[in-house]
């Protein structure tokens, strides 16, 4: 059915996009004057693209037809074969499209040219950049709920319009402070400090605030709340009461979980970069498909989705999900933890590719471990697949690999679960950001970005996918990093002396069913002084 468009000019920009679509694919264009948004599916379509409302598409016939509603026969031939002033709009609605296909290219190309290097510099200088992204993403929705009402925003004061900012710091602080605290606690555990001198007064105002983190984390919170109510003006309640509460949510849903993003790195690099892939590769496949095969409209909120472009885009996902769990896999500075000790590899030639050879020769120095070991896999001993699907199997590794059996890692397994949820839940959180600038009544979250609009249009769909892979991995993947040694640490810490030898000796008997001697283990780590 014809999808029904809020706004006119949204309405003229489809419409254009439409008729040169089906100009192309040799259909001719009519449209009728009188034409009413309350026509049926049969009065606006004969056949032709579905999706534009008073436009009719007739394949090409030796005759003029007039338009229905009114407008003779010559004003509707001066349409069909393309009035000055419809050519004039036509070349500069192509001319629009290239410049911002240019632009797109162009700002994507460079964006992904510095997350690339940004990676190669190691977890760290990744977690800088996730965190600029994330600070990026607030301002364009804080700016978006300020043009709402500029006039109120303007009356209520720049001290309140700072107190946003000052939230955002504050659950900032919390939530990495929080990480940090528990890459402390494994740290000092491990090698006994943290700072290379703990004596010095940075060191030890930095092991005070580690130590009452979530005290302050409380205080700085409720100290903004304090003032916030100073800030209640009279006459701006309702406005005011909405932007904090505003603000709490877009943390909530924003903030919180692409920081589960900053979680996943500390398991391995692989956990950020792997199902970030994905999610590109779903949304270019969508777009490929759409526009090549898409026919039938998937949902109103987006237009332009179709379900042709949903289903081609699932099925690319999961047949490159085994492709890039394979070829990332390979690389070991992205599945060991990101605290471990690495070191570079330069190159000794010369040449321009060799000048940036060190950023694509890292090497962390690791033992492989779960879920990167590779291990064998019968084809007759994998469920739920017919014998002929196995007796091609068979045939394929054969003529490929001189093998009948698989090397699969458990992180391919569990690769094909992310590039599921990635084909067919993570777009929903693009479809709930198109229904949400469709009540504000814009077109993108802002303009940070030539051509692809703010980076929240453009990471909608990757808050999701991280949120999905920081519980996927809590409750699928059995993972040992110092983030969640650190968290176990933390736990311990508030034990009371009873509590704390239950569960020395606890960890002693299960040391001993694992065959393990805690003092040779202990020596062996350095740590014979206790």
């Amino acid at each position: 059915p014809p999808l029904r468009l809020e706004e006119e000019e949204e309405e003229e920009k489809e419409d254009l996009i439409m008729e040169g679509f089906a100009r192309r694919r040799g259909y001719r264009v009519t449209r009728s004057r009188s034409m009413s948004r309350d026509d049926s599916e049969d009065d606006t379509f004969e056949t032709g693209p579905p999706g534009v409302r008073g436009v009719n598409f007739r394949k090409v016939v030796p005759h003029v037809r007039s338009a229905r509603g009114g407008g003779s026969e010559n004003d509707v031939a001066e349409r069909q074969s393309g009035s000055p002033k419809g050519a004039k709009k036509l070349a500069r609605n192509i001319s629009n499209k290239w410049s911002s296909f240019r632009a797109r290219t162009a700002s994507g190309l460079i964006l992904g040219a510095a997350g690339l290097i940004t990676l190669f510099h190691g977890a760290m200088a990744t977690m800088v950049m996730i965190f600029a992204v994330q600070t990026l993403m607030m301002k364009e929705l804080f700016d978006l709920s300020e043009s709402q009402e500029k006039a109120k925003m303007e009356s209520a004061g720049m001290r309140f319009r700072l107190q946003k900012w000052y939230f955002y710091f504050c659950a900032a602080f919390t939530l990495y402070g929080r990480m940090g605290r528990h890459f402390y606690l494994a740290s000092l555990a491990e090698k006994g400090h943290f700072f290379v001198d703990e004596t010095t007064n940075f060191a030890r105002i930095m092991t005070w605030v580690i130590v009452h983190h979530s005290f302050i984390s409380y205080s700085l919170y409720m100290s903004g709340f304090v003032t916030f109510v100073l800030l209640l003006r009279k006459g701006l309640f309702k406005y005011q009461f909405s932007q904090f509460a505003w603000t709490h949510i877009t943390i909530a849903i924003i903030f919180l979980q692409s920081s589960a993003t900053i979680s996943n790195i500390f398991e391995g690099m692989i956990w950020f970069l792997f199902p970030f892939l994905l999610v590109v590769v779903n949304d270019v496949m969508a777009y490929v498909f759409g526009k090549a095969f898409g026919r039938t409209p998937l949902i109103a909120l987006s237009p332009k989705k179709t379900w042709e472009g949903f289903l081609g885009a699932m099925f690319c996902t999961v047949a490159m999900a085994p492709i890039l769990s394979t070829f990332l896999g390979k690389f070991r500075f992205l599945t060991c933890p990101p605290m471990r000790k690495t070191m570079w590899k330069t190159s000794k030639k010369y040449g321009l590719i060799t000048m940036i050879d060190k950023y694509f020769s890292r090497e962390a120095v690791c033992e492989l471990r779960h879920p990167f070991i590779p291990m064998k896999f019968n084809i007759d001993d994998v469920p739920m697949v017919p014998f002929g699907m196995k007796m091609f199997l068979r045939l394929l590794l054969r003529f490929v690999y001189n093998r009948d059996y698989l090397v699969l890692t458990w992180f391919d397994i569990h690769a094909g679960f992310l590039a599921l949820f990635a084909s067919l839940v993570a777009p929903f959180g693009g479809f709930f950001a198109s229904g949400f600038k469709r009540a504000f009544k814009i077109d993108d979250f802002g303009h940070t970005i030539p051509g692809h609009g703010g980076f929240v249009d453009r990471m909608d769909v990757q808050t999701i996918m991280a949120a999905f892979v920081h519980f996927y991995i809590r409750n699928f993947v059995e993972l040992s990093s110092s983030l969640g040694t650190g968290r176990l640490l933390g736990k311990i810490e508030l034990m009371n002396d009873e509590d704390l030898v239950t569960v020395l000796t606890g960890i002693k008997r299960l040391a001993r069913d694992r065959g393990l001697d805690i003092m040779e283990l202990l020596m062996h780590n350095g740590a014979g002084n206790m």
